[in-house]
């Protein structure tokens, strides 16, 4: 497959896509992808899909007919053509694409049409880009073109075009590493360097080499918020905002941890893959009930692998893990009712979007608590000889470097084996099913001397009554959950309420805890609501039997030298 991009006129952001093709004297289809790799769930490409036709060389245009959403037939004929479209390029989402006056950032799993039957064949994308312009971009080129050996590589080779990139270049193990940067970022490069570096070779020493031979962080930074990453072959594309922060505490941690968590996903997932995707069928849901390991397990090592290397303190590590992880946990009360296995395979449906309230949980979060727990398993049970550490190496040897997909069963075998027991209680409770963890993470903290402890919410009415608040659009607090089982379930709140009076005083300022602390806190409360438009009264009765739980984990203040010890290999990366 041949394709040619042009970029005539940035402000109405249309990427013009020429692909050529020699007729064989019947119909020539053209189909475009119905989700991307790495996030599974159907994406709505074709509805920027736009001005199509075909033209022979001899300027006969063709009849295109759309047969699907996503598929167009070009008429029967002998010569050779050209199929033409239009993609409307607005996305600063790592997964889109993007076109303005300043940059041209290309996401080919968006646009890229094949011809049934192609996929296996090597593709060329010559681009027309405007003067100046550098390439961003993790594929084999010449000049302006860029080659790929199949369709597969091609799509997940995104590509990035400005005169505004910032480049740092440095080796990890021997791979080159590229770092590139497009906004109005200003880029503390010896900063960045040693860090990346540091988690970058601490990865390689875990599964003993890379597995390609050049890797690109492509980070976009937007002046508007945004924090997305997704993982490519040999690349990741960041998008991380607003860009004025990035070097700043805070968001330099989230793209630390962002950036380490879409390398790990260079071995997981990009080539330690389960055998349900394998390879990949862009033209239906590829159903798989392993997320818990290609994400789940990723998240658990995209922050420890910052921890491991010595990038972040313990301290930070648990900062983070209490924010990112358990307190998304502890909010959300369908961990009671869905499996992270159950969880896996309806990602297609509910897996990034709103769904049915405490009836959906994040294959991400609870993926990285099981991970974390099956890490405890193992060391515990081996003597501390072995872990999760050597469960991902075995994985990269067996089914990462062969291409093989592996299954439930492959990647039990493998935890057992290093566990020395049978594990099947925990992938009973854990995986297949919603026991709750606290127990385990108990255990886990002693072991590794720690304290599991209960965390106070910010806002006391979460904590007392099990409401959720967020601001809503109209500058009001809104519901944004209601725990089951709370005095605010028993008392019919619902997600969505707005929040305008509290015991008879108007609510007018953003922090509503201000208000609520205003008044005895385990006292009885008389809330004014807007629902659907309409006014509506709700008394929140005081239970002194319910507290909504919310758990962290800390240090303990004298950890014994078991414990500590338990820690420094944790700590550590230590595969034989």
């Amino acid at each position: 497959m041949k394709y040619k991009f042009t970029f005539p006129n940035p402000s109405n952001h249309l990427i013009q896509i020429y692909i050529p093709h020699k007729g064989d004297g019947s119909p020539t289809e053209f189909w475009l992808p119905l989700w991307r790799p790495g996030r599974y769930e159907m994406g709505p490409y074709a509805e920027n899909i736009v001005d199509v036709y075909a033209v022979t060389d001899s300027g006969k245009p063709l009849k295109v007919t759309k047969s699907t959403t996503h598929q167009w037939k070009v008429e029967a004929t002998d010569e050779f053509f050209e199929f033409r479209y239009s993609y409307y390029a607005t996305d600063w989402g790592a997964g889109g694409s993007r076109f303005d006056a300043d940059l041209i950032y290309v996401n080919g799993i968006n646009l890229l049409m094949y011809r049934p039957g192609t996929l296996d064949e090597p593709c060329q994308i010559e681009l027309h880009l405007p003067d100046g312009y550098e390439i961003a971009c993790g594929l084999p080129r010449e000049g302006n073109v860029l080659k790929a050996e199949d369709f597969h590589q091609a799509v997940d080779g995104p590509w990035v075009a400005s005169d505004q990139l910032q480049l740092r270049i440095f080796e990890v193990a021997g791979t080159p590493h590229h770092v590139w940067f497009m906004g109005a970022i200003r880029p503390d490069w010896p900063r960045i360097e040693r860090d990346f570096a540091q988690f970058g070779r601490s990865s390689v020493e875990l599964f003993g080499d890379f597995p390609v031979s050049e890797y690109h962080y492509l980070i976009l930074t937007p002046n508007t918020p945004n924090y997305h990453g997704v993982e490519h072959y040999n690349s990741t594309v960041i998008s991380l905002g607003p860009a004025y922060k990035i070097m700043g505490t805070d968001y330099y941690n989230e793209l630390l941890g962002v950036s380490c968590h879409e390398l790990f996903h260079t071995w997981n997932v990009k080539a330690i893959r389960p055998a349900d995707m394998q390879p990949y069928d862009y033209e239906r849901e590829n159903y798989s009930k392993l997320h818990y390991v290609t994400e789940g397990v990723t998240t658990y090592y995209g922050d420890l692998m910052l921890m491991k290397s010595g990038v972040w303190s313990l301290s930070d590590y648990l900062s983070n893990f209490n924010n990112a992880i358990l307190k998304r946990h502890y909010n959300n009360q369908g961990r009671n009712h869905v499996s992270l296995e159950q969880a896996s395979f309806d990602s297609w449906l509910t897996g990034y979007k709103s769904a049915v309230p405490n009836r959906k949980i994040s294959f991400y979060t609870k993926g990285c608590l099981a991970a974390l727990i099956l890490d405890y398993l193992i060391r515990s049970s081996s003597g501390n000889r072995r872990s999760l550490d050597n469960v991902m190496r075995e994985m990269w040897e067996r089914f990462g470097k062969t291409g093989r997909g592996y299954t439930r069963t492959d990647y039990r075998e493998i935890a057992e084996k290093y566990a020395g027991v049978s594990l099947g209680r925990y992938f009973k409770a854990i995986v297949s099913g919603t026991k709750a963890l606290e127990p385990y993470l108990r255990d886990v903290a002693g072991y590794f001397g720690l304290k599991f402890a209960k965390r106070q919410f910010t806002q006391e009415i979460e904590r007392w009554f099990g409401l959720g608040l967020k601001k809503g659009e109209n500058g009001f607090p809104e519901v944004r959950l209601v725990y089951e089982g709370s005095p605010a379930e028993r008392a019919g709140m619902e997600v969505g309420d707005e929040l305008v009076a509290l015991n008879g005083l108007r609510v007018v300022e953003k922090d509503f805890s201000t208000l609520f602390n205003h008044f005895e806190p385990y006292a009885t409360k008389q809330l004014h609501v807007f629902r659907q438009g309409s006014l509506v009264e709700v008394t929140l009765q005081f239970d002194p039997d319910y507290q909504t739980e919310l758990y962290m984990l800390g240090e303990l203040d004298q950890p014994s030298a078991v414990q500590l010890e338990n820690r420094r290999s944790w700590m550590s990366v230590e595969v034989d």
